[in-house]
């Protein structure tokens, strides 16, 4: 009996290793053909990401797909011409496990389908103080109108009021997933006390700071419940707590890809720094184009004339073209979302997008 269960227990774990090596995720290459469309798929492991490449008479499509691993292969299943577009050749690849969308290529540019398409007919849900609602898309917005913030989403529409006179531009106001910091804007230099919105709840609190601060700083980033600060003037970065106003004096330092790096305050003080973290897919505009990056890859996502970038989340952007806010996200494609006719003339920290 000894003999048997310990030959058991061997299988067991004979399969277990099997089972962990089969599906645990392995860097892999290869090369298919689905209807007569090469496709080179990889995954990287380190990078957690799919990179495809589809040909077509010599013309070839890239993909970069964050996506779960899978242990199959040969992902696309098919692949077909679109054949609505006569000014640039476009692909629909599918697949049973990868999010893959449709991609066309003019020239060297690739592009997205609703580049060549004419906008669709959008119809306004609502009117909230000049503000024009085509789609919440399940989020909460803050839109500064010079004097209140316009609190909006699917459920609540309100006015904040943070000022008693009208202010065409807020100095050092900052989003983290929540809360926007908004300081006190009444004298010119300093501010000793700022106003912290709650996204969530929307309610505002006016807290105080333990030292005044000049406006002539900037802000680096935040980590957990703190807010990291560079004071020019006083030459000194500090971190707050956000909820309490609580300051601490911080030796220079700055966060990148969660790791504290250190970097002198005169470097601080002469420079802008950014708490950053490497995205494999990035959000750039150039020209008043707005495209994707990553690896090996560049794709022009609207026909507007983007104005700005003014948030992010796991599956697109959120961006300001004309007096227009929309979103952009391969499952949904371009959707529009508000217009307020002040964008067109002041777009900078205009707007902010929370969950």
């Amino acid at each position: 009996m000894k003999k048997v269960g310990g030959l058991i227990i061997i299988l067991l774990l004979l399969f277990s290793l099997f089972l962990y090596w089969y599906f645990h995720p392995t860097n892999y290459e290869l090369n298919y053909q689905v209807n007569n469309f090469p496709v080179k798929e990889k995954y990287d492991k380190e990078k957690k990401a799919y990179f495809l490449e589809i040909t077509y008479q010599k013309q070839k499509f890239n993909y970069v797909l964050l996506a779960k691993y899978t242990h199959k292969r040969k992902l696309i299943t098919n692949v077909a011409l679109v054949e609505d577009i006569a000014e640039a050749t476009c692909i629909a690849p599918e697949s049973k496990y990868l999010n893959v969308y449709d991609l066309c290529l003019q020239g060297d540019e690739l592009t997205t389908k609703n580049v060549y398409l004419p906008d669709p007919e959008t119809k306004v849900q609502k009117d909230y103080n000049n503000i024009k609602i085509y789609d919440y898309n399940a989020k909460t917005y803050l839109l500064w109108n010079y004097h209140n913030y316009i609190y909006l989403n699917a459920k609540k529409s309100d006015l904040l009021k943070l000022f008693a006179q009208d202010l065409y531009s807020l100095k050092l106001v900052y989003a983290t997933p929540r809360y926007l910091f908004v300081p006190d804007q009444t004298n010119e230099y300093t501010f000793d006390n700022y106003y912290l919105i709650d996204a969530e709840k929307g309610k505002i609190k006016n807290i105080k700071l333990t030292k005044e601060i000049y406006f002539d700083s900037y802000i680096l980033g935040t980590e957990k419940n703190n807010l990291y600060l560079v004071d020019r003037k006083n030459k000194q970065e500090y971190k707050i707590n956000l909820t309490k106003g609580q300051m601490t004096k911080i030796e220079g330092q700055v966060l990148v890809n969660d790791k504290w790096e250190k970097v002198s305050i005169t470097k601080l003080i002469n420079e802008d720094y950014a708490f950053k973290n490497d995205n494999l897919i990035e959000y750039v505009i150039e020209d008043q184009n707005l495209y994707m990056e990553g690896p090996n890859l560049k794709i022009r996502l609207s026909n507007k004339a983007v104005n700005k970038i003014v948030g992010r989340d796991q599956d697109g952007i959120y961006y300001l073209a004309g007096d227009a806010l929309y979103y952009f996200s391969f499952p949904k494609g371009e959707v529009k979302l508000l217009s307020y006719s002040e964008w067109n003339f002041n777009f900078n920290n205009m707007v902010y997008v929370f969950d």
